[in-house]
């Protein structure tokens, strides 16, 4: 998608991160398909444009599956 790779290269001029916040934090990106708030952006080692989601956003059982995998 060529707005992947337009994302890509801007972000890579700001140091490969950028915040989605307004000046109070508040997220500016809402994605309605599905429904979650998007307030970072960073490209991770293979050079993919990722969103960071809090954890918060995702259920119980996927909290405590994750929880389990990383302890």
């Amino acid at each position: 998608m060529e707005e992947l790779e337009s994302i890509k290269g801007s972000m890579q001029r700001q140091n490969g991160s950028v915040k989605l916040t307004d000046e109070k934090g508040e997220p500016m990106v809402y994605d309605e398909e599905k429904s979650l708030f998007i307030t970072d952006l960073v490209i991770d080692k293979e050079g993919t444009v990722c969103a960071l989601v809090p954890l918060g956003h995702f259920s119980d059982d996927t909290i405590q599956y994750i929880e389990k995998l990383v302890s």
